[in-house]
């Protein structure tokens, strides 16, 4: 992601709305930029801020450690999503194989079936028309 990418998606990432592929690009591009993380901790700062003079509540007093408190948590919130997500894609994966396993086996017996009885059949035919 570029800067002017992120500079796009800034009220977005306050706001939580992004989708997870966007933050996780969106994070680590902060990581690596220092110009964006303080233009991001800046916009941070002045939304908190307001909110908290609105509600005549302050809550916050260090915007600083709560930002990174809460871009770290964001950060860690993605990784899970991710890890999870290949998780339940290798689970289905192992799922529809199973199945198709399965159905192969079975319809292996079943044609092994099909063929004894055949064969048993044709047999006591045999012997019927040998009788005769």
């Amino acid at each position: 992601m570029e800067c002017f990418e992120v500079d796009t998606k800034i009220i977005s990432y306050l706001e939580n709305t992004l989708e997870d592929d966007e933050l996780e690009a969106f994070l680590e591009h902060l990581n690596e930029c220092e110009d964006c993380r303080n233009e991001v901790a800046l916009y941070f700062t002045l939304i908190e801020g307001l909110k908290q003079m609105d509600e005549d509540e302050i809550k916050i007093f260090d915007f600083q450690a709560e930002y990174q408190k809460q871009r770290k948590e964001r950060l860690r919130d993605v990784v899970l999503r991710r890890k999870y997500r290949l998780l339940t894609d290798r689970l289905v994966i192992l799922f529809v194989v199973a199945i198709v396993l399965f159905g192969l086996i079975y319809g292996f017996f079943q044609k092994y079936e099909n063929d004894r009885y055949y064969l048993v059949q044709e047999d006591c035919y045999e012997q019927q028309i040998s009788i005769d």
